[in-house]
């Protein structure tokens, strides 16, 4: 049976009362901070764990490892202004941060994610969040590719 212990995160622009945190603000300003903010958490979540980050209409656009969990209540500073921090109980503190320079388009690769059950809706397969992927998946979506779709050579 495949294990399912890498972790996808679905993020896009916010809606908070009088004011729009756009997605990149909300990923510069979290992943500078080297935490996640976030409304559940995985039932069968192990640490440490990789991650990577989605940006809704985007694609992915980071990755880190996954190295503690903590209530967000215990934060003595709000990391973004704005932020409703009662919407995300969770925070996930992270290291080895990595902000892709250029997304990685998802579409090439949705008859090849395993997680997405409907290749023709797959946007359904990244509703949910965060969620639970198989490191075969989680190495298809943060390998960096060519515009064509294939994987890019290795730098000598």
């Amino acid at each position: 049976m495949e294990q399912h212990d890498q972790l996808l995160l679905v993020f896009g622009d916010l809606d908070t009362s009088g004011r729009r945190l756009f997605a990149p603000e909300i990923l510069r300003t979290l992943l500078g901070a080297c935490v996640w903010l976030t409304p559940r958490l995985p039932k069968a979540l192990r640490l440490p764990t990789s991650a990577v980050f989605y940006m809704t209409g985007v694609g992915v656009v980071a990755s880190a490892r996954v190295v503690g969990v903590r209530p967000t209540k215990s934060l003595s500073v709000t990391p973004l202004p704005g932020l409703p921090l009662s919407m995300f109980p969770f925070t996930l503190d992270l290291a080895d941060v990595k902000i892709l320079e250029k997304p990685h388009d998802v579409r090439p690769l949705i008859d090849r994610l395993s997680f997405v059950s409907n290749k023709t809706y797959w946007g359904h397969g990244f509703r949910y969040s965060p969620r639970l992927i198989s490191r075969p998946d989680f190495r298809l979506l943060t390998t960096p590719r060519t515009s064509a779709g294939a994987r890019e050579s290795p730098k000598p």
